[in-house]
């Protein structure tokens, strides 16, 4: 899966992804979380690095996902 920003007025938002799940065992896990940050990889941790958006206000994101499969089965 490749996940890219597009830009929106030449600008970009984002500076990382992060992208992530529960584990099969878990009941929940039918869900994938997609958090984008304006800062280092452990931004969600910081404040300051995270996208911050205000009350009653709004800003565009444009996210392309794209997928393809890593092998194709041969029939018989």
């Amino acid at each position: 899966m490749i996940i890219e920003e597009l830009p929106v007025d030449n600008n970009y938002a984002l500076a990382n992804m992060q992208v992530w799940s529960e584990p099969l065992t878990k009941p929940d896990h039918a869900f994938v979380c997609f958090e984008p940050t304006v800062g280092s990889e452990d931004a969600l941790n910081r404040p300051a690095d995270r996208l911050t958006i205000a009350p009653h206000s709004s800003r565009q994101i444009v996210l392309q996902l794209t997928a393809k499969p890593t092998s194709t089965l041969s029939p018989g």
